[in-house]
């Protein structure tokens, strides 16, 4: 169980982790991404109290591997006006990201994992989960994030993760006609995806988000344990 203060802080893959201690026990692994000049630290401070009272869950937020340069905080890959570098700066970093639930699953042997990505976080969340062969990510959560793909997204069915869209109607940084072409493309590559465009809201993290996250995770815990998704081609 995750409590409020003070939080646990350890290092895995060389990759400093805010959040629950390894616990055996827990039944879902809830990892955050955070967004372009965040902390790992803010992730866990920022879910609601309600989350990091169920014992059966392990909350876990990484520091991105590069100093951002707006900011305080930490980002996944630099920024950049072309496309195709931030998707092969996200891919990268889903990279480190999965060798990170590499290692998370031998501290949560019985969870399932859960991503949620705000914004930088987003664009590696998804890639994280296109590119998970050992099929251990159920659900992704993407809120104000997207991948751009300049052929559209062509990856066979992964049968065994969800990918549920998140955008603010009135986000200018990451326009929400962004990520529902991203929601599209994914759908079009077979993908189970869901889309929610918050009325009213700009570049933020909202309670209507984590209202998904929380079904993300319900869904997550009717999945069968050891249930693993079928090969598929690496992208990016």
């Amino acid at each position: 169980m995750v409590h409020a203060a003070p939080l646990h802080q350890w290092a895995i893959e060389d990759c400093r982790l805010w959040g629950s201690q390894p616990c055996d026990q827990a039944q879902i692994a809830l990892v955050l991404l955070h967004g372009y000049g965040g902390w790992g630290r803010r992730c866990v401070e920022s879910v609601p109290a309600g989350f990091r009272a169920r014992a059966y869950m392990a909350v876990v937020a990484p520091d991105g591997p590069h100093s951002a340069k707006l900011g305080d905080g930490y980002a996944w890959y630099p920024l950049s006006q072309n496309d195709e570098k931030n998707r092969r700066g996200a891919f990268v970093a889903a990279s480190a990201v999965l060798a990170l639930l590499d290692a998370l699953a031998m501290a949560f042997p019985a969870a399932a994992f859960v991503l949620a990505g705000f914004s930088q976080g987003a664009a590696v969340a998804l890639a994280a989960g296109l590119n998970d062969r050992a099929g251990r990510i159920c659900s992704v959560v993407a809120h104000s994030g997207a991948l751009v793909f300049a052929d559209g997204c062509a990856v066979p069915v992964n049968d065994k993760a969800i990918y549920h869209f998140v955008a603010g109607a009135d986000d200018r940084f990451v326009p929400p006609q962004m990520v529902a072409q991203c929601h599209e493309d994914l759908s079009g590559a077979g993908m189970r995806c869901s889309l929610s465009v918050l009325q009213g809201r700009a570049h933020r993290p909202s309670a209507p988000g984590w209202r998904i996250v929380r079904q993300a995770i319900t869904a997550a815990q009717a999945r069968p344990f050891g249930a693993s998704a079928p090969a598929f081609e690496r992208v990016g």
